[in-house]
């Protein structure tokens, strides 16, 4: 059976997040989803998960404006719905990196890094063709300060 006259979508991701906050200061990651396939890519959802050294206060770009985006527990989700190719859509959350002695366990005192995890996935028709899904890392440092150092 030859399928060389359907086309492909690919959806490819891209995460960015502020590189270095202090405990207790806020900073934000945003996942761009892009369709770099010949077709349309339908349903495609995003999120992304924080580690639990960050606290998710919201998503969007401003404070009450979600845009279509939730949080839940440590994860922003969105339905970006048709991704026709070349098309990009974004999901941002804002964040706070938490405070406290536990934070640093057996290195107080001392800047880490945590690992956030963005992904995307199309969840449409044709399902088998092309790329379906995408995932991106990003890491940001946490550096004490304040109270407990």
């Amino acid at each position: 059976m030859y399928l060389g006259h359907v086309g492909r979508a690919n959806i490819s991701t891209y995460l960015s997040c502020t590189p270095r906050v202090f405990n207790g200061q806020k900073g934000s990651c945003t996942l761009w989803v892009t369709n770099r396939g010949s077709s349309a890519a339908p349903s495609v959802t995003a999120q992304i998960a924080l580690p639990p050294q960050l606290r998710a206060d919201y998503c969007g770009y401003f404070w009450g404006w979600s845009f279509g985006c939730t949080t839940s527990g440590n994860t922003a989700y969105q339905n970006l719905g048709t991704l026709n190719p070349g098309q990009a859509k974004t999901l941002t959350v804002v964040f706070t990196a938490k405070s406290g002695w536990s934070l640093w366990g057996r290195h107080p005192g001392r800047p880490f890094s945590v690992k956030v995890v963005g992904s995307a996935a199309s969840n449409g028709y044709w399902s088998f063709f092309g790329q379906r899904q995408s995932c991106s890392v990003a890491y940001v440092t946490i550096i004490p300060r304040g109270l407990w150092w």
